[in-house]
């Protein structure tokens, strides 16, 4: 960003002698007032490079619709009229008037030589408007063009991106074959491979599905590649043989182990983190606690966004573990010091929504409900939006609140595909197994959704610390997958594994 701006200033005539800082996230008025010119079009320019470089971007923003509007900038060299559009692309995107900056990033984009980190703006821009699926496309047209810049682009991000359920089918799979076909390669990435193999498959691609087994190296996800027989034929060609189900999740816990003892500097704490999560999965509490007291106890580089994010998990993990402890007051104590953290300088969602669970499952239903308040399609993906919805639903059905509970549950039901675990569990909390059957039913009957309703039936670890509230809602779970029709239409398409680790987790 820096160095388009500084690049764009120079074209349109600015001085030359240092970079502008980027601008304060400050509301201004997206839109300028302009009128008949008062002033030459290289008075403006001059205008406008000073007030890059003082810097006053409000001002500069303002200039710049002022240059475009000008009846002299269409006679004005292509590369100064380029540098004008692509500032009033960044300028409104940094100033967060997403409307107002993606016709003008549309348009930079255009051009062949634009830089890749103006694309990524773009990228950001359709996010923040909601449009995933154009976000998707463009990512992956960043991906294609700019193989180099992977590295410069989070991993967090990337692996979100391509494992996410709320964009276009056929626009996931072009951005997951592009960054296959790019090298990408990530540790954490074998959910985004099962997913490009699920791709290829139904492209009829198979055999170029078979290169992509040896990748999948988490072991719940060689689970489901073993477990449902639509794989069958494809893990044969790959030459899989008998699942060593125990020694798959003890590499690949071992694998966490090292891979947090060994990692200096930045990426420490977020393998820590990563390290800490599996061990909770393994109930392993007390490890959970003494590993996650350790990270947590080092000073913290509140500069450092991403370890700022790690340091957040692993106390969120920490207040799961005290949970399955059976020591509640500590781990809401825990939990509300993770939601009052920030999240890449913004309110934190993802904890707020899961402290709301945690009030749930406490039985603080009023507290529950504000903890999610106010979280909607503007703070929130497809999935985390189903999340907080999930909270309100249970919520409101607790408290007697019929009118919000219809509400919320009407959301859940017309975008139950955003996070299919989130509707089952909000139908278990008003004791609807009948509703939980049917979605089970439609999930095995349907290879793009029949993943989430045969994890649900392998025979995880029994976790500890449970609140009537858990007790509850498995015991409506339960109902739902032992009825015949549920466990014959399962039989169909899967097997059912004995796994060492727990379950899904909200």
């Amino acid at each position: 960003m820096l160095s388009t701006l500084f690049v764009a200033a120079a074209l349109a005539g600015a001085p030359a002698t240092a970079a502008p800082v980027s601008p304060d996230r400050t509301t201004v008025q997206a839109s300028a007032q302009t009128s008949a010119p008062a002033q030459s079009i290289e008075d403006l320019a001059q205008k406008f490079g000073a007030e890059l470089h003082a810097p006053d971007y409000e001002a500069a923003l303002a200039t710049a619709q002022a240059i475009e509007a000008h009846p002299d900038f269409a006679g004005w060299p292509t590369q100064r009229r380029r540098a004008v559009i692509l500032m009033l692309g960044l300028l409104n995107a940094s100033f967060e008037h997403y409307e107002a900056a993606l016709p003008w990033l549309v348009q930079a984009t255009g051009w062949s030589d634009t830089d890749k980190s103006v694309w990524l703006t773009r990228v950001e821009v359709e996010l923040h408007l909601h449009d995933i699926d154009a976000a998707t496309n463009t990512l992956t047209t960043v991906v294609r063009r700019f193989p180099d810049a992977l590295p410069d682009i989070s991993e967090d991000f990337l692996l979100q991106r391509a494992h996410a359920r709320d964009a276009d089918p056929e626009a996931a799979f072009a951005l997951r074959l592009a960054l296959y076909d790019a090298g990408w390669r990530n540790p954490l990435a074998s959910w985004v491979w099962v997913s490009l193999i699920d791709d290829l498959m139904r492209h009829d691609r198979a055999d170029e599905a078979v290169a992509l087994v040896p990748l999948v190296t988490n072991p719940t996800a060689q689970v489901q590649l073993h477990a449902l027989k639509r794989y069958d034929a494809l893990m044969a060609k790959a030459g899989a043989g008998e699942f060593d189900i125990a020694q798959a999740y003890d590499k690949d816990l071992e694998a966490d182990r090292l891979a947090a003892e060994d990692t200096a500097g930045d990426k420490a704490l977020d393998k820590r983190n990563i390290y800490i999560s599996s061990l909770l999965l393994r109930g392993r509490n007390e490890q959970v606690l003494a590993l996650a007291d350790a990270a947590l106890a080092q000073p913290e580089n509140k500069s450092d966004v991403e370890a700022a994010e790690s340091r957040t998990w692993i106390m969120d993990t920490r207040a799961r573990a005290l949970m399955a402890l059976g020591r509640r007051d500590e781990a809401l104590a825990q939990q509300q010091a993770a939601a009052a953290r920030a999240e890449a300088g913004q309110d934190n969602v993802s904890q707020r929504i899961n402290l709301g669970w945690l009030y749930l499952r406490l039985g603080r239903n009023a507290d529950a409900l504000a903890a999610v308040k106010g979280i909607g399609r503007d703070e929130a993906s497809a999935f985390g939006v189903m999340q907080a919805v999930q909270v309100r639903a249970c919520a409101a059905h607790a408290l007697g609140s019929s009118e919000l509970e219809a509400t919320a549950y009407a959301y859940l039901s017309e975008h139950h595909k955003d996070a299919p675990g989130a509707w089952r569990d909000a139908l278990a909390c008003k004791g609807d197994a009948d509703g939980i059957a049917a979605l089970m039913l439609e999930q095995l009957a349907d290879p793009a959704q029949a993943d989430q309703a045969v994890a649900d039936m392998h025979d995880w670890m029994t976790p500890t610390g449970l609140t009537e509230f858990d007790l509850a809602l498995e015991r409506v779970r339960a109902e739902a997958r032992t009825r015949p029709e549920v466990v014959a239409a399962h039989d169909r398409v899967a097997r059912t594994f004995t796994l060492p680790q727990l379950g899904d987790m909200f």
